[in-house]
Order: structure tokens, then C-alpha cells, then sequence
């Protein structure tokens, strides 16, 4: 399954996004701000269900820069988990390692696979509603120009039973 950008859900999220009610000397005024641009695309993207009486679940998918330029994932976030962390998994003396990987840079369309035994998305503290069935969204947090993490990318994946 493709969960791209433009999902349903993501597009009414982006739209929620993209439109600020900008308070300006106590008058509120509403005014457009140009649509956000898919920039990150979460191919095949899943997270597992959390298993009861554990902090911690992971999610997968191959992520690609759909956008035109170099991008520095720098966080990921969602209202279903109190954490996301970006794990990179490792051999180290004949020893599987993780490690947070604090940021992430992609260079236009390159893809970072996220998958079991490997490179993936930690999340922690499950919302106790979260389930199998149910769909999640996960902002990615991308640097802008200046280095401030800036740029928002949501992307909206389903939740599976482990296997």
C-alpha cells in the first residue's frame, strides 16, 4: 500500500496546515498561506499495533524525497505517541546495534528503506486508543534553509498486528 502525501486524510490535514487565522493588533484576520508541497512520501508505510504492557512499537515503510530539493529529516512526531525516534540499526562487533539517528538527509528522490531487523521508526508511549485497524499520521520535521526545523511533512499509515 502506498500511503502517499496526498492521501485523503493527509490532504485535509495539509489543508488544516496550510490555512493560519493570524492575530494581528487584537483584530483577527483570516489570510491564505500558500499550500505546503508533498516533499516526503512513506511508500508500503505501516506501524505495528503496540503490544499490551509495552512502551515501545516501530514503524516501516520506504521513505522518498518526492521533493526537488536536499531535505534533513530532523524529527518526527504524531498525536498517537508521546515519541518518535529515527533508528538506525547496525552491525557491531558481531553485534546487531541501534542507535538513534538524530537527523536524516535526503537528496531529491533518494529512498531510505525502513525495515524489521534494520533502519526503522521508533514510537513510544502509544495513545491506549491506538489499535489494529486504525490509521495514524506522522509528521516528519524537515529543516529549512536557515537549519530550523521548520517544514512539516505528514504522512497517514495504517496500524497492523505483528506477525
Amino acid at each position: 500500500m502506498n500511503s502517499r502525501i496526498a492521501s485523503p486524510l493527509t490532504s485535509v490535514i495539509g489543508s488544516f496546515l496550510a490555512f493560519a487565522v493570524v492575530s494581528v493588533s487584537g483584530h483577527s484576520n483570516a489570510q491564505a498561506v500558500t499550500p505546503v508541497t508533498p516533499r516526503l512520501d512513506l511508500e508500503r508505510g505501516y506501524v505495528f499495533a503496540p503490544l499490551a504492557g509495552s512502551p515501545a512499537t516501530a514503524g516501516y515503510g520506504v521513505l522518498t524525497n518526492i521533493s526537488k530539493e536536499t531535505l534533513t529529516i530532523v524529527g518526527v512526531n504524531s498525536e498517537s505517541f508521546k515519541a518518535i525516534e529515527l533508528h538506525e540499526t547496525k552491525e557491531e562487533n558481531g553485534l546487531m546495534k541501534m542507535k538513534r539517528l538524530p537527523k536524516l538527509t535526503l537528496k531529491p528522490q533518494q529512498k531510505f528503506e525502513l525495515k524489521p531487523g534494520g533502519n526503522h521508526l521508533m514510537l513510544f508511549e502509544a495513545n491506549p486508543l491506538v489499535k489494529q485497524g486504525d490509521r495514524v499520521t506522522l509528521v516528519f520535521q524537515i529543516e529549512d534553509k536557515t537549519g530550523k526545523p521548520t517544514i512539516q511533512s505528514p504522512v497517514d499509515v495504517p496500524v497492523k498486528a505483528r506477525p
